[in-house]
Parts: C-alpha cells; structure tokens; sequence
C-alpha cells in the first residue's frame, strides 16, 4: 500500500512542479511515475510530449501515451487522441475518440464533436 501512496504522490508533485512552470521537473516526474506503471501520469505524458513541455515535441510519443492511457479508460486521454487526430485530418479516428469521450461526459469533446459534424455537413460532396 505505501508504494501506491508513494506513486501517487509521485504525480502529486509532478502536477504541482507544473503548476510551479517547472516542466522540465513536471516531466521528469511524471516519466519516472510512467516508469513505475502509475496510470496516472500517461495522459499528462502524452500531453507533455505533444505541447513540448519540458521536453522536445514528439507526436508519435504523444499518441503512444494517449493511447496507452485510453487502453485504461481515460476520457482526458480519448479527448486528447480526438484532438491529435483531428490535426493530423484522420477525420474517422478523430471522430471515434471524440464520441468516446462525450460519452464520457467531457464538454469539450462534445463542442469539438459539434464543430467536426458541421464541418462534416457544411462541405461540398467528393467527387468519386
């Protein structure tokens, strides 16, 4: 039980360095707390790794994050691979990701979802 108490508190301080603008340390934290399988800290390191923060972008980092976070069910994280998605124009995962996380209750997701089927609608038919 203390090591999970450890662990958490481990992403305790990871969010709080962060709060602080200390990414670099936020990401350290939040890796090293990745390392030691806290669930917690996937999503913040996909996060990190997609923004930059703390650490150089890497998309193709962010996306592994976000999707092993999603593995375990994090809305934030279905949120966050809709967004990627969404810029990267794979407009059916994004799609996907985006209803996952409406469903999920997320607002933001489902204003994105609203902006996507308009978006969706509002265009001219493809030809073949």
């Amino acid at each position: 039980m203390s090591d999970l108490y450890t662990m958490s508190e481990l992403v305790a301080e990871a969010y709080g360095r962060w709060e602080a603008g200390e990414n670099k340390a936020a990401f350290a934290l939040f890796a090293r707390a990745a390392q030691k399988k806290q669930k917690l800290a996937y999503n913040s390191l996909g996060y990190f790794y997609d923004h930059g923060i703390g650490v150089r972008k890497d998309k193709e980092r962010a996306l592994y994050w976000y999707r092993r976070a999603a593995r375990i069910g994090d809305s934030c994280a279905f949120y966050n691979l809709g967004l990627s998605y969404l810029g990267m124009q794979n407009v059916r995962r994004a799609r996907y990701w985006l209803e996952k996380a409406a469903a999920d209750g997320d607002e933001d997701a489902s204003k994105a979802l609203g902006n996507l089927k308009g978006k969706l609608n509002s265009s001219p038919p493809v030809d073949g």
